[in-house]
This record gives C-alpha cells, sequence and structure tokens, in this order.
C-alpha cells in the first residue's frame, strides 16, 4: 500500500524511500521465522482458528453458509449479521474509492478485509474494518448534509446500544 501510495504521488522512488520499502515488510519477516522457530509452522498464525473453536471454511463455504442462514444472528462471540454488514461496508468503501482512482486507499481498505475473509470465518470484521481511517473519510462524505449526518448517527447509536445491551446481558451466542 506504501508502495502504490508513493508510485501515486511521484511514479518515481528514492533511494531512501527505496529502504523503507524494504523495511517495511521486515516484521512480518522476523515473526514468521519466529513461528518457525517455536512452531516448525512460519504461517501458524493463518492457521490458528481451530485452537479456539472455530472450523476453517474455505471462501465458497463461507458464503455458502452466511447465505444459506441470512437471519442466524449469532455464533458463540460472533454476531454474524454485524460482523457481515461491517464487510459490505469495508467492500463498498473499497470499490468507491477504487472509482475514485484513489487506489493506496483502495487497496488500504480491501488487502486486510481481503485477509481476515482468508481465515475462513467473518469473526471480529468489526474489529478488522473500524480500524480503517479511508471508511471514516467515506462515511463524512456521505454525511454531507444534516439528514444524513442524523441518520448515520442514529444507525451507528441504535447499534451501540444492542450490543452494550447484548454484553450486559452476557448473550455469547
Amino acid at each position: 500500500e506504501f508502495a502504490l501510495w508513493l508510485w501515486e504521488q511521484q511514479r518515481t522512488f528514492t533511494i531512501r524511500q527505496g529502504l523503507a520499502l524494504i523495511t517495511a515488510p521486515l516484521g512480518g519477516v522476523l515473526y514468521t521465522a519466529y513461528l518457525q522457530q517455536i512452531t516448525g509452522n512460519p504461517l501458524a498464525f493463518a492457521e490458528n482458528q481451530a485452537y479456539w473453536g472455530r472450523a476453517k471454511l474455505s471462501l465458497p463455504k463461507l458464503f455458502e453458509q452466511l447465505l444459506s442462514y441470512p437471519f442466524e444472528l449469532m455464533h458463540p462471540w460472533n454476531f454474524t449479521l454485524l460482523n457481515v454488514a461491517a464487510l459490505l461496508l469495508g467492500a463498498f468503501v473499497a470499490l468507491r474509492l477504487l472509482l475514485q482512482r484513489r487506489y493506496s486507499w483502495s487497496a488500504l481498505v480491501a488487502l486486510p478485509l481481503i485477509a481476515a475473509l482468508m481465515t475462513g470465518s467473518v469473526l471480529s470484521m468489526c474489529r478488522f474494518t473500524m480500524v480503517l481511517f479511508p471508511i471514516f473519510f467515506e462515511l463524512g462524505r456521505l454525511a454531507h448534509d444534516t439528514r444524513s449526518e442524523r441518520l448515520l448517527t442514529m444507525i451507528f447509536a441504535s447499534l451501540l446500544a444492542v450490543m452494550t445491551a447484548l454484553y450486559a446481558a452476557h448473550v455469547t451466542g
């Protein structure tokens, strides 16, 4: 994403920027080396769903399950409908940014969501989506007048109230 942003800005790379591009993935490389050392599997982080009591599904099977039971609101610790809504919001914003030719921001939104989907679950999709700042910029653009701003505020306040009530009632699925 950083490389794409630099390319959009200048169409060239300086030596300093090239070094930054090389060092950026270094944390991931070191982490996979560490995982290889302690588990024997450098990609253990991607295969940990079974340890959390969740079955890994292929993407087609995941979507088949979601479409087969669209009104099944929750699984244990997974408010499915809300997580799917967050995924759809992220996909909408990524597509909107792509159409606006803001390629680096579109990638910034789309790639973490795709990586999260590769786990075979929509669990925590809200958590993955709500840290992506371009989503909030696009929501701000959608709330261009008082009426739409109030609508978005009402939607988010209602979701907060429902989730707080579910948490207080110890509802986990």
